[in-house]
């Protein structure tokens, strides 16, 4: 059976509960919600395979929590494979990673907490399950010109500011959006002691009144934020997601999805030791770091459909990387469309361009950029070894 079908869900997972926020710091408890957090599942089914794209308005995505799917998957005797993703709110909650280190992020671990997540995405998958329907799939993409800049080096002119991803229209007409944008989620004040999915969630919003679904996940955003940046409140980043919202449904370049593939791989990743660097020449040693946070392990995960190719990276992956080391270009030149996320449920901290590492004294480049000098590098490399075999293997034209 060679017919695409697809299907989509969505479950509320605010707390009802006070509850600390985090992304700046760990802060709160929250005093409102300015727009609710969701999980949102859109199903892939072609012959036998399937492929969940989930996305969290989390900070990132729980490595606990992809763990325990697969688990749970394989206890089942399922074959469904899930592309992880989050909106990288920094107006969410924490309390879902168990690593010590990484509490000092995401708050005080939960097990409540986790195990509502997890029960959010056993709802959705029933539920999408339950409405499997033939469709139709196509490549959108539009360029949001002035609206990201470099979040490292303002001076840096070329930034990756294409909004990516896919229309899906369904025998019975009803239509589905998933939007990918390599901006920071980072604009709402972090004094603001709110829930938000922050752009990300209006952008979704004013998507729901032309799709009958929507669902966004972040892009390269490791060194990108938007334009006219600042902390601001609710209205700003309503408008800041309206906009892109307008620009998807005007400007989008539409193109039908083409080829027979259909696949979902992992691409594990030999990092070196994670490292903790406190000042240029001052770090924690790697066997410190370990101890506190675990061995990093963080793969690369690829959903291909048709002529488009998904890269899930485990960090926060640099739009300036992707651009200067060619990752686009080299996609189309094999007949590829590729789109690049962040957060898959492998954190290894900031994936940056190596030129920021010895100048810069942003934490994006030091504290948090764990595998060190190159690490962005490997990940790159890695993939373009990919993309190669897959525009040798003749699934798409050239």
């Amino acid at each position: 059976d060679s017919v695409l079908k697809a299907s989509w869900s969505v479950k509320n997972i605010t707390p009802r509960q006070p509850a600390h926020l985090i992304g700046y710091k760990v802060r709160g408890p929250h005093e409102a919600v300015l727009d609710s957090l969701y999980l949102r599942m859109l199903l892939f089914q072609k012959g036998s395979q399937q492929v969940a794209m989930v996305n969290l308005d989390l900070l990132m995505v729980p490595s606990d929590l992809r763990d325990r799917v697969a688990a749970g998957l394989q206890a089942n005797g399922s074959s469904l494979e899930v592309y992880w993703t989050a909106s990288h709110s920094h107006s969410s909650f924490g309390g879902w990673e168990d690593k010590w280190l990484a509490r000092w992020m995401t708050d005080r671990f939960d097990e409540n907490v986790l195990s509502s997540l997890e029960n959010a995405f056993w709802g959705a998958l029933e539920e999408a399950n339950s409405s499997l329907q033939g469709a139709e799939a196509y490549y959108l993409e539009a360029k949001a010109g002035g609206k990201v800049e470099n979040r490292l080096d303002p001076d840096v002119q070329e930034v990756d500011d294409w909004i990516r991803g896919l229309e899906i229209i369904r025998a019975d007409s009803s239509k589905a959006a998933y939007v990918s944008f390599g901006a920071h989620p980072s604009l709402l004040s972090k004094q603001i002691y709110a829930f938000s999915a922050d752009y990300p969630g209006y952008l979704v919003k004013q998507l729901e009144n032309t799709y009958d679904f929507a669902m966004f996940g972040a892009g390269a955003v490791g060194s990108q934020r938007p334009k006219e940046y600042g902390l601001k409140d609710a209205e700003f980043i309503k408008d800041y997601g309206g906009v892109l919202a307008g620009i998807w449904n005007q400007n989008a370049a539409r193109k039908e999805v083409y080829g027979n593939a259909f696949s979902f791989e992992r691409l594990p990743m030999q990092w070196p030791q994670g490292r903790l660097r406190m000042l240029q020449n001052l770090e924690v040693r790697p066997w410190v770091f370990q101890a506190l946070m675990g061995k990093l392990e963080g793969d690369i995960t690829l959903f291909r459909m048709g002529n488009v190719l998904f890269a899930g990276m485990p960090a926060d992956f640099s739009g300036e990387l992707a651009l200067r080391s060619g990752l686009y270009l080299m996609a189309n030149e094999q007949g590829l469309e590729l789109v690049i996320t962040s957060f898959n449920g492998r954190y290894v901290g900031y994936l940056t361009d190596n030129r920021h590492f010895d100048s810069s004294p942003k934490d994006e480049v030091r504290t948090l950029n764990w595998v060190g000098f190159n690490g962005g590098g490997m990940a790159v490399e890695v993939l373009k070894r990919k993309i190669a075999l897959l525009g040798n293997s003749g699934g798409a034209p050239h």
